[in-house]
Parts: C-alpha cells; structure tokens; sequence
C-alpha cells in the first residue's frame, strides 16, 4: 500500500492518490482473517492500525505537495538580424496537477541601425492604492547594495505589446553599461534588478541569469556596438528616449478626417509633459483640436494647440477631462478657468 502512494506522488498524479486516501480511510475490518486466535488478531489488528496511520500521513504529504508543488525561472532570448536586436527575458511559473503556466516579461532590450543605444524596459510593481507615476528615477541595483540612476519614462506600449497591464517603465543604456556587463559575469551568482527610487516605491523583477545564457547579452551587446560602428553618423551616447505621445499628437487624427499636423516639439511637450510613452494625452487634443468641444456657452470650437495642450496635460483618461471641461463651460464657468479646474482630473 505504501509503495502505491510513493509511486504516486513521483508522478504527480493528484486524482490518483485521493483514491487511495479514499481507499485507505475506508479500508474495515472485513480485510482481517476471522480464523485468527485471539492473540494473533491482536497483533494484525496493531499491524493494520499502524498502517492505516502510516498511508493517511504520506497521503496527506502527497495531497499538499502535488498542489503546491511548482516550477519557476526566468527564459532568456535573443533576435539578431540586419534590422535590429531584441532581446528579453521572461518569467514563468508552471503548477504540478496543472497545464496552465503563467509568464510575464520582465525586461527587453532593442537597438537597431539607426538608433544603436539600447532602449530597455523593466515591469514594476506598484503598492496597492498607489497609480505608477508617468517617470519615475529608477534604482538599478548591483553587488554590496551598489545602485545607479536612470530616468525612465512609463511605457504604455510595451505593457500592451506585452499582452498585459502590468506597468513597465523605459530607458536608454548606454554602451559600455554596468547593466549589461553585470548580466555578462560568468561565474556570478548575483542578479540584477531595477526598482523604484521615487515615493512610489514600486519594485521590479529580478534579471536572474546563469551562465547558460550570458552570451545572449554578449551577442546582443555586440550587434549593438557593432550597429554603431557601420553608421559613423550615430552614436551609442546620443539618442533621443523614445517619444510615443509626440509622434502619435503629429500623426493623423482620427477625429478629423485622418489628417496630420506637426505642431512641433513645443506643444508636443506641453502636453505630454513626462508621460512620453503614453498617447492618451495626444488622443484628447486631436478631439480637442477637431473642432468638436464648445470652449464657451455659444458653442465655439476652434481651439488655439497651446489651450488645447494644457487641457489634456498628461491625461489618462480623455474622455473624463473633456467631460469635466464641458461640464464647467455648461455651467458658465469661462475656459481658462474650466481648464484650471479639470487639468489635474484623471
């Protein structure tokens, strides 16, 4: 009976051994032999006590092992082509009983022939009652509580290009980096991470590598490096941080036929302010801007970019800051002081 259950929990079949947990606790008397005299019946009865104890204690060991039981690490890959390079690491956890496995990219890194500095992301978590901030100074943390600075900027994109909502902030690294040459250490045993050093203390993942896939990082630096040296007129320490909210604000308006205005990098960062690689903002003043929101009680709607932009600072939700907007000017209120009173909503 013992070696059923040791057999059983070795394969990890859960629906197995609550049958024989079934099958022990319902195990009676009728399995004893009634010919046996008194003192042997004694004995056998001792013997199957001592047995059923014995089944009932691993079966309990087993049931809590074959639930709980789990796997976890961290998949690093790589993309190299004449195009760019990629390369990301992914978390992933996987349940015994179970076929379902979870991931979750915590970091990616590109570079490409134009732009040959790596741009990089990390995931963080945010404390619970606490909305990630659109930048953040993050704290890249190395052997003997040594850390860096690298101002990184909230990217909605690589959340969505992720699959989820985890939030994940961008950043440049410039070559050579501690970054990378701590990813590269054979041998080593510690593992990097990039965390939070604001108010909002929010933490990252671990970059946990083995030797096993250093040279990934190496490949990956040097295709960058490698990128930087074809093209004399670029540089490894010279490139803008990626720019989503600007580059979408320039690009056609939906709202208004498709067409494009470049209202140039002025406007562009007074209205996304630090929210760089957030579009929402850019998503409220091309509704701004397509003469579709009265800014006073006779229904006028043609908007100076400058007014727009400062009404849809930094917004995360468009539609509540154009709603509070409206709402004020229904009321009487005049614009400038209905944008004072709703910038800083959602």
């Amino acid at each position: 009976m013992l070696s059923i259950a040791l057999d059983l929990r070795r394969s990890g079949n859960s629906t197995s051994v609550k049958r024989l947990c079934l099958f022990i606790s319902g195990s009676g008397d009728a399995a004893l032999n009634s010919n046996l005299d008194a003192g042997a019946f004694q004995k056998m009865n001792l013997l199957k006590k001592t047995t059923y104890f014995l089944g009932a204690v691993l079966c309990s060991l087993t049931l809590a092992t074959s639930v709980s039981a789990s796997s976890r690490g961290v998949v690093w890959n790589l993309y190299t082509g004449s195009q760019g390079a990629f390369l990301s690491a992914k978390a992933f956890a996987s349940f015994l009983g179970s076929e379902e496995v979870s991931e979750t990219l915590i970091f990616s890194a590109s570079c490409n022939p134009q732009t040959p500095t790596p741009y990089a992301t990390a995931v963080m978590r945010i404390p619970q009652g606490q909305t990630a901030p659109p930048s953040s100074n993050l704290q890249v943390w190395f052997p003997g509580g040594n850390y860096l600075f690298l101002g990184g900027y909230l990217d909605q994109i690589a959340s969505v290009n992720a699959g989820d909502n985890k939030p994940r902030y961008g950043f440049n690294v410039t070559l050579p980096s501690a970054l990378f040459n701590a990813l590269m250490e054979n041998g080593s045993r510690f593992h990097p991470k990039v965390d939070m050093g604001d108010a909002v203390q929010g933490k990252g993942a671990k970059l946990e590598i083995f030797d096993r896939d250093r040279q990934k990082v190496r490949d990956f630096v040097a295709t960058c490096t490698s990128f930087a040296q074809q093209n004399p007129g670029t540089s490894t320490t010279q490139r803008e941080a990626p720019y989503a909210c600007r580059d979408f604000l320039n690009g056609p308006n939906s709202f208004n036929g498709n067409q494009a205005v470049n209202y140039g990098n002025q406007i562009a960062d007074r209205l996304c302010g630090q929210a760089r690689m957030d579009v929402r903002p850019a998503v409220c003043m091309h509704q701004v801007m397509a003469n579709r929101i009265p800014w006073n009680q006779q229904g006028a709607t043609n908007w100076d970019a400058e007014n727009a932009a400062d009404l849809c600072h930094q917004t995360s939700n468009p539609a509540g800051r154009i709603s509070c907007f409206s709402g004020h000017i229904n009321a009487g209120v005049p614009w400038n002081a209905g944008i004072t009173a709703c910038k800083f909503v959602n």
